[in-house]
């Protein structure tokens, strides 16, 4: 999974959005549900811009949450 802001923050933004997914989120079990609802609180708290791209195998691409209209290509580089 990509966490991340769709546009540039503040270094204060990014401090506060990784407390709360360190805080949100259990090593153990990381899915796409809990990823969710922490990046929930990420927009509610900190701003509405953070977004995560998660690999769905049967798709065979990036899926986007929250969702958008906006499309961002991935590129993997070496």
């Amino acid at each position: 999974m990509i966490i991340g802001s769709s546009d540039a923050r503040y270094f204060d933004d990014y401090v506060a959005a990784w407390a709360l997914l360190y805080r949100g989120l259990n090593c153990k079990d990381i899915d796409i549900e809990a990823m969710q609802q922490v990046l929930d609180e990420i927009c509610a708290v900190v701003h509405g811009n953070f977004r995560y791209l998660g690999w769905d195998e049967e798709r065979e691409r990036y899926l986007l949450y929250p969702r958008r209209k906006d499309r961002f290509n991935v590129v993997e580089r070496e």
